[in-house]
């Protein structure tokens, strides 16, 4: 129609347009605006993001992956972001971080990193970066996983009920090689299925393969008891191929299972460089068993606060969620138990029982051991945790050895245990007065 009374008509239709469309954009904002509080990401005032990724925007834009200040992450320090002077406050330990450089400078080894997180909270009270002058090495993933990666397969298998930490599997040659002779012709998991006469293999249960790291073992595990699909589904739900939420710029670490049987075998057993994996990753996959399989999210931004002291940030416990079911769980730590007692790592823990710290910690762990490129060397890895009644704690230590080996990360996680447990411990021993 043409004349006023179409223009009107027109106008009255466009201002109902507009109406409709600001009604549903307000209904949609005020829903999901309440949702975001209701899950404690935004408080009464509001920020330009939600309250975690404010977090994490700060302390990144500053520090990304840079190296740290001495080398460690420190208790608290002045950011500036958008032309503003921001106190930022770490959950670390800065006197755990220093006695850990002071050993590692002592140790002679050439790179380092080390991450310790509290498997109840996620508060990650160490990050540690030693050698390299321009990168955190904390935050990479370029490092073979080498085989702490058998937590990933060891977690397969007893959650498809294919084995336990007793089950006995039949065992051919040496401990440290993948020979296919030994994957292929030793049979399959079971002690029924070993061929040839009995001279040529024996058996060894499922906790002393995991403790001696026994290579051929795993690779039958991802053959026979898991397969490629399997082990690709577990590797996602223990945070490889995606990204772990954190406050720094962290790599995302990879997992490649192939689909040809030998090439199963090696991702299985961690023989491969083609699984990689950083320090952050390590710490949390040792919380997620210690935590009975339940993963929470690393931190290292406890507050944000304005100079004036307006809080603008305060962090606090968030579940990522249930990688592991509780029977699974209590399994591997009966294998990585068996790495400190009698396995790959007993050497570091030989004294365990007399230390007076030690002595009244459970701890478990599992080493890695292989050569990668990014950087160069010798890679020694210990994975794992300590415990004492609520009090616990999760270690990633990761030692980069040139020509010269220099001190072994077990020996690294074995300091800061003792460390961190020592002021509670000290109480407790001390003898009575007389």
């Amino acid at each position: 129609r043409s004349g006023a009374g179409g223009d009107t008509i027109r106008s009255m239709t466009l201002a109902f347009r507009v109406m409709l469309i600001t009604a549903c954009l307000t209904i949609a904002f005020t829903a999901g605006f309440n949702i975001l509080r209701e899950h404690g990401y935004v408080g009464a005032s509001w920020l330009p993001f939600t309250k975690v990724h404010y977090a994490r925007s700060v302390a990144s834009q500053i520090l990304g992956k840079k190296q740290m200040q001495g080398g460690y992450l420190p208790a608290a320090e002045i950011l500036n972001s958008g032309g503003k002077d921001l106190l930022v406050q770490y959950t670390a330990d800065e006197a755990l971080e220093r006695m850990l450089v002071s050993a590692l400078q002592k140790g002679q080894v050439r790179y380092a990193a080390f991450v310790a997180m509290d498997p109840d909270t996620g508060e990650v009270k160490a990050l540690l970066s030693y050698g390299h002058n321009t990168e955190n090495l904390a935050l990479r993933a370029t490092y073979p996983a080498a085989s702490v990666f058998k937590i990933v397969t060891a977690a397969a298998a007893i959650e498809a009920r294919r084995l336990s930490a007793g089950s006995l599997i039949p065992l051919k040659g040496s401990y440290h090689t993948l020979f296919r002779q030994n994957i292929f012709n030793s049979g399959g998991l079971s002690l029924a299925s070993a061929n040839g006469p009995a001279r040529y293999w024996r058996h060894i249960t499922l906790a002393d393969a995991f403790g001696k790291s026994v290579n051929s073992i795993f690779g039958k595990i991802g053959i026979f008891g898991v397969g490629p699909q399997g082990l690709r589904d577990f590797a996602a739900k223990f945070f490889f191929n995606r990204p772990i939420p954190f406050d720094l710029a962290l790599d995302e670490s990879r997992a490649i299972i192939p689909d040809d049987p030998y090439g199963l075998a090696e991702s299985a057993s961690g023989f491969t460089r083609f699984n990689t994996m950083s320090p952050v990753h390590g710490a949390l996959i040792a919380a997620t068993v210690a935590q009975g399989g339940i993963a929470m999210e690393p931190y290292t931004v406890s507050a944000i606060t304005t100079k004036e002291g307006e809080s603008l940030y305060s962090a606090g416990p968030r579940e990522l969620g249930r990688v592991l079911n509780v029977e699974t769980a209590e399994e591997l730590k009966v294998l990585m138990e068996r790495t400190v007692s009698s396995g790959t790592s007993r050497g570091a823990f030989r004294d365990k029982r007399r230390n007076i710290i030690l002595s009244q910690l459970t701890i478990g762990g599992k080493t890695g051991t292989l050569d990668g490129e990014a950087p160069r060397g010798r890679y020694d890895w210990f994975v794992g945790y300590a415990t004492r009644g609520v009090k616990k704690l999760a270690v990633s230590a990761l030692c980069i050895h040139g020509e010269l080996r220099g001190i072994k990360a077990s020996q690294v996680a074995r300091l800061a245990i003792e460390r961190y447990f020592k002021p509670d411990l000290a109480l407790a021993v001390r003898p009575a007065a007389q």
